[in-house]
């Protein structure tokens, strides 16, 4: 849920992600690239979606995409992500391994 109280939902089956307000209409709906969504957090300022594929997008709260990151099948793939008031981003990768369990990504200022 975000700043403005609209719901964000992947869909990896459907490469999608699905927004909806609080009364459970479709508000937005993305289905281009996502990478397999399958983890979304939000800093109050913006929406982030990470997807297994290798894809990490941007949104602001008015459902724009402002930013992706990542390619298929980079570093990048998560399960899931966490972000903090700051706007750090920490991902799940996949793939755990001995020289990452958390991806942690840093805001610039």
């Amino acid at each position: 849920v975000d700043a403005n109280d609209n719901i964000w939902v992947c869909d990896r089956e459907k490469d999608a992600v699905h927004v909806f307000n609080k009364d459970g209409e479709v508000i937005f709906y993305i289905s281009n690239d996502m990478g397999q969504p399958s983890g979304v957090d939000t800093d109050g300022t913006f929406v982030y979606v990470i997807g297994r594929g290798g894809y990490l997008t941007v949104f602001d709260l008015d459902c724009n995409p402002v930013a992706t990151l990542g390619t298929f099948n980079c570093d990048l793939r998560a399960h899931d992500l966490a972000a903090d008031h700051r706007g750090n981003l920490f991902l799940f990768p996949t793939h755990a391994n001995e020289d990452h369990q958390v991806i942690a990504l840093h805001r610039l200022s």
